[in-house]
């Protein structure tokens, strides 16, 4: 199981349009198994399923992403199980971490794409101010304060 998070600063609608044509896009074998939406208290919460084939494990990878939106920031969790090969141990989780790389892959460019000085009809813009996106390495979790700061730069 991998497993990579991130909270943005997007438009939910917009960013699962995005993430889910990016996906599409990095996978010939992807499809999009099931999805549910649920909304309380000004919260909304989308799951979506993926499966492809993962061809190093000759079997299927599936990965849920949740979609967590709260005003202008958006939860993404991203996990992928399965494509694993044994039986009682797990021997060959590349299917796993590189189904996850695509999701990670399509979040970095959403962030890139949708800095404010590249919103002026897709030329750039220069500003006083840049935007430092902060991406760790694995297990993909931002530490409060550093997301607050990442944040107070938009």
């Amino acid at each position: 199981m991998a497993k990579y998070e991130i909270t943005v600063k997007a438009d939910l609608d917009e960013l699962v349009r995005y993430i889910d044509r990016s996906l599409a896009e990095q996978s010939t074998t992807l499809s999009a198994e099931e999805q549910c939406e649920y909304t309380a208290d000004g919260v909304r919460v989308k799951v979506m399923g993926y499966e492809r084939f993962a061809y190093s494990g000759s079997s299927r990878v599936g990965m849920t992403v949740t979609y967590v939106a709260s005003g202008e920031l958006v939860r993404v969790i991203g996990i992928a199980v399965g494509g694993s090969q044994a039986m009682f141990m797990k021997i060959n989780t590349w299917s796993e971490s590189n189904f996850l790389d695509t999701l990670i892959y399509a979040v970095k460019r959403f962030i890139r794409d949708h800095r404010p000085e590249r919103r002026a009809g897709g030329r750039r813009v220069v500003t006083n101010k840049r935007l430092r996106c902060g991406f760790t390495a694995r297990p993909y979790t931002l530490k409060e304060k550093k997301l607050n700061e990442i944040l107070s730069k938009w």
